[in-house]
């Protein structure tokens, strides 16, 4: 009975919501009344500053198309400008991106590579690749940019100083889809990527020889996700699922150990994250408190004060 009222309210609010935007006659007695919910879903934002130290925002977005767009918002009035995704449209979107030390911004979705150079304003490198998203991303202490995909543990990396791309293909076979969310380099340049979901299993990949090892017996892998992070001690830690305290594992040049507790964890500082990446913080010490694409605003704070209360806009078919 309450389902059947509250459906009963919605309806009468939808009949009396005005039609404000004229409808346009596309014949044959239909009409089109355009997008009746022109809101996009955010799939990662960040903070930074463009060539003149201006503060700006970049975010991924996404509608029923997939990730469009990198959208640019000017901090201090709120004007926006729209890249379009410089590759076909499939649906796919981002769902992890990363900002590098040289102030690019990286995505890697459809089975497309990309990068945006912040100080110029545009795509600056697309490469195709094997099938299909990153599920992590993270950056080398040489500059490099390195991607694990899904579904079936891809391997990429970038240089953007030589711009030498190499597609490494699938790295580890399973006959179930892969999430590989979590990837990490030690100061040796050895890759190491966890993954889940099926069963958790951790992947070292050599860069020098291309060799993959597979780190977790099969006794010890869990349903669920395994975990790697850097530490600022140049070595990788990880576990078999991130919620275990005491199963730790210690990886340098390739080789792991347990080491069970890990009670000091010192992580390395990247702006990097899955599809919720919110980096909000500016050089200048001001701060993203508010994000809204639902109501287009954009608020900054400094010392728990409003800067900025910002509206903007975008595109979006909804």
């Amino acid at each position: 009975m309450k389902k059947a009222y509250i459906l009963f309210v919605v309806i009468l609010m939808l009949l009396f919501i005005p039609d404000v935007s004229p409808a346009k006659n596309i014949g044959n007695g239909f009409y089109s009344h355009g997008v009746p919910v022109p809101i996009s879903q955010l799939r990662g934002f960040v903070a930074t500053v463009d060539a003149d130290g201006q503060n700006i925002v970049l975010a991924w977005l996404m509608d029923y198309r997939g990730g469009y767009e990198l959208l640019k918002i000017d901090t201090s009035t709120g004007a926006t400008e729209e890249f379009p995704t410089p590759f076909p449209l499939a649906g796919d979107c981002p769902f992890a991106s990363i900002l590098s030390s040289r102030n690019k911004y990286y995505a890697h979705f459809n089975s497309h590579f990309i990068e945006f150079d912040v100080k110029n304003q545009e795509f600056t490198f697309v490469h195709e690749t094997a099938r299909k998203t990153a599920m992590s991303m993270t950056e080398d202490d040489n500059g490099v940019i390195w991607s694990a995909t899904y579904p079936h543990s891809g391997l990429v990396s970038y240089d953007p100083q030589t711009e030498e791309f190499k597609d490494y293909g699938q790295v580890y076979e399973q006959n179930w889809s892969q999430y590989p969310r979590y990837i990490a380099a030690d100061d040796k340049g050895w890759i190491y990527f966890a993954l889940g979901k099926t069963a958790s299993q951790i992947i070292v990949f050599d860069p020098f020889t291309e060799k993959v090892l597979q780190m977790l017996p099969e006794s010890e892998r869990k349903n669920g996700s395994a975990y790697v992070y850097r530490d600022l001690n140049g070595k990788v830690y990880g576990k078999a699922l991130k919620k275990i305290s005491d199963e730790w594992y210690e990886f340098y040049e390739g080789k792991g150990k347990k080491i069970g507790k890990h009670i000091t964890v010192k992580k390395k500082p990247y702006i990097a994250g899955m599809q919720g990446l919110c980096y909000d913080l500016f050089p200048d010490g001001k701060y993203i408190k508010i994000f809204d694409l639902g109501n287009r605003r954009l608020v900054v704070y400094k010392n728990s004060q409003v800067i900025k209360d910002l509206h903007f806009d975008y595109a979006s078919e909804g």
